[in-house]
């Protein structure tokens, strides 16, 4: 926590540095409106602050998983729904590469995913375009991978090496 405390300090200074810029340029007011707006985001940047030092990062800011439709989700969606999602082919691969690694059990190795990959689809996709393709699915955090073997990845929100 000695990192964050830091960090207050830090804010809490350019903070009052801002505040005092508006005072002294009152006679020019989109200067004045300048430093009020930074010392305002120094200020909202100070209580999230607290809030990460108070409480785990999972509880201050919404989880990536919350922001992204599993293809579990979609499958169970009606035809009505689906229709009112903005839903391409990528996001379908993307459905469909999720659904591979919980088919196996949560966990599926990148050869696993290729081999899993071409008997549901009949189409060969290279190496690189799927370790690409799941690479920004981490990112997107519908996936993660598993740290402690190389090429392995796993259902979002398993534990055991995440990224």
């Amino acid at each position: 926590m000695s990192t964050i405390n830091r960090f207050l300090g830090f804010v809490k200074s350019q903070e009052k540095f801002q505040e005092n810029q508006a005072k002294k340029n009152t006679a020019r007011p989109s200067r004045q409106q300048f430093h009020e707006g930074l010392a305002n985001t120094f200020r909202e940047l100070e209580e999230f602050l607290k809030q990460v030092k108070e409480k785990p990062m999972d509880q201050v800011s919404p989880a990536k998983s919350n922001m992204v439709i599993s293809g579990a989700e979609y499958k169970k969606l009606p035809p009505e729904v689906v229709a009112e999602l903005s839903i391409t082919d990528s996001d379908r691969l993307d459905f469909l590469l999720q659904d591979i690694i919980e088919q196996n059990s949560g966990a599926a190795s990148l050869d696993r995913i290729i081999v899993d990959l071409y008997k549901q689809t009949e189409e060969v996709h290279t190496r690189s375009s799927v370790n690409a393709r799941l690479y920004r699915m981490m990112q997107k955090g519908k996936i993660d991978r598993d740290k402690a073997s190389k090429g392995v990845y796993l259902s979002a929100g398993k534990n055991g090496g995440s990224s």
